[in-house]
C-alpha cells in the first residue's frame, strides 16, 4: 500500500529561499485535492515569503543534505540531487512525490494507492500518430526496409521518452525505486534526463518485464506535454477548463519549457492572464 503523505522538494545553494505562486499553488491543490494524511516539503534551506506563511502551518519541513556524490559518482547540478533524494525519501517514508510546477485537478484514485510503485509516461513533444505514419511510409517508399523494421520494433520508445519522474507513487522500500537507485553506481552527470527518465523505462521495465510498478497514460499526469501547442494549451489564452482534460489527475507545467514560448510571470497569471492556468489557481490566491 501506499501512504498518502506527499512530498515536495526544494533545494539551493542559498540559506533561504522566498516561496513562490506556481510553488505554493502545487502545495495548496494537493492538499485541497487529494486531502493528504501529511506533507512533507524537503528542503536544505528556510522558506520564507506570503505564500509560505500560507502553508506553513500544515507542510512539514525535512531538513536534508545536497549530496555531492552518488555511489562515487559526482553530482553537479541541483536537478540531479534532487532526482536522488525523491527516491530516497521515498524508499524510507513512502508516499506520492510531486514536482512543485504541478497543479491537482483531480484526486488521484484510491486504486493506485493499492499499487507498490506508480509511475506516467512521458509523451514525446511534437508526437501524433500522422506523423509517425509519415515517417514509416516515408521509410518504406525509400526502401529503407532494416530502418522501418527497427522502427516498429521501437513504436513504444518513438512515442514516449520515458517515465516522467515529476509524479512517483511508492510503497516504503518500493523494490521498483531500489533496483534504480541502485543503477546511480552507473550515473553520468553529463547526461540530463537518463537516469531519471529514459532508464527507468528503457532498462528497468525491460530487464524486469514491468514488475512491482504499474505504468499509466501519459495523460493521468503529464498532458498537455511541453510542446509549444501544449504549453499555449496550459497558459496560451483560451476557453479549456478541466471538463477538456477528463482523464487528468493533475497537470505538470514543465516550468523549465514555459519561458521559451511565452511570457511568464506571476503578475501577467494574476491579474491580466486568461489562460487555463490563470482560471485553475484563481481559487487558490
Amino acid at each position: 500500500m501506499i501512504p498518502k503523505v506527499f512530498h515536495f522538494i526544494y533545494i539551493t545553494i542559498n540559506s533561504s529561499f522566498e516561496f513562490d505562486l506556481v510553488s505554493y499553488v502545487a502545495i495548496a491543490s494537493c492538499n485541497r485535492i487529494n486531502s493528504p494524511t501529511k506533507i512533507i516539503l524537503h528542503t536544505n534551506s528556510i522558506p520564507i515569503g506570503k505564500y509560505w506563511d500560507e502553508l506553513k502551518d500544515f507542510v512539514d519541513l525535512n531538513k536534508v543534505h545536497i549530496p555531492d556524490y552518488i555511489f562515487g559518482n559526482k553530482i553537479n547540478l541541483l536537478a540531479h540531487a534532487a532526482d536522488v533524494i525523491r527516491l530516497q525519501e521515498l524508499i524510507k517514508y513512502g508516499g506520492v512525490y510531486l514536482d512543485l510546477d504541478t497543479i491537482c485537478v483531480r484526486p488521484i484514485p484510491d486504486s493506485l494507492f493499492s499499487e507498490t510503485c506508480v509511475m506516467g509516461l512521458e509523451l514525446r513533444p511534437g508526437y501524433s500518430f500522422w506523423n509517425l505514419l509519415t515517417m514509416l511510409f516515408t521509410h518504406f517508399f525509400k526502401f529503407e526496409f532494416r530502418l522501418l523494421l527497427y522502427k516498429l520494433k521501437k513504436l513504444k520508445r518513438l512515442k514516449y521518452v520515458g517515465l516522467c519522474n515529476a509524479l512517483i507513487m511508492a510503497s516504503p522500500n518500493s523494490r521498483f525505486l531500489i533496483k534504480w537507485l541502485e543503477s546511480y553506481i552507473n550515473f553520468d552527470n553529463t547526461n540530463w534526463n537518463y537516469q531519471s527518465v529514459i532508464y527507468p523505462f528503457k532498462i528497468l521495465l525491460k530487464k524486469y518485464k514491468g514488475k512491482d510498478i504499474k505504468i499509466v497514460n501519459h495523460r493521468y499526469f503529464f498532458y498537455p506535454t511541453y510542446d509549444r501547442i501544449g504549453l499555449l494549451q496550459l497558459f496560451g489564452t483560451s476557453d479549456l477548463t478541466i471538463e477538456s482534460f477528463p482523464n487528468s489527475y493533475l497537470h505538470h507545467l514543465w516550468i523549465s519549457e514555459i519561458k521559451k514560448v511565452i511570457n511568464f510571470n506571476e503578475k501577467e497569471l494574476l491579474n491580466s492572464s486568461d489562460s487555463y492556468y490563470a482560471r485553475l489557481i484563481k481559487q487558490y490566491v
